[in-house]
């Protein structure tokens, strides 16, 4: 369970755990990163109400699953601890 607090943290968290991608060092990631683009480009198109704050909490919940994810060993989508 996420309560607000860990929410609003995560991308500090996540920074200071992981890194940041170096400015002019985001070819290194298109592989990753480009597939993401697409799927918010789409998500836009189908839904045209969602808005900045909308994807950000989206990749807030993302972020979060992947650490979880990676901190408890398990599969991504399904991040409770020992799942």
């Amino acid at each position: 369970m996420v309560n607000r607090y860990q929410f609003n943290k995560i991308y500090s968290q996540m920074k200071q755990e992981f890194g940041m991608v170096p400015h002019g060092g985001e070819g290194n990631y298109a592989m990753i990163l480009f597939p993401m683009e697409g799927n918010v480009l789409k998500i836009h198109r189908q839904f045209p109400s969602s808005n900045s704050r909308r994807m950000d909490e989206a990749i807030a919940l993302v972020l979060f699953d992947i650490k979880e994810s990676f901190l408890y060993n398990t599969n991504i989508g399904n991040s409770e601890k020992g799942g």
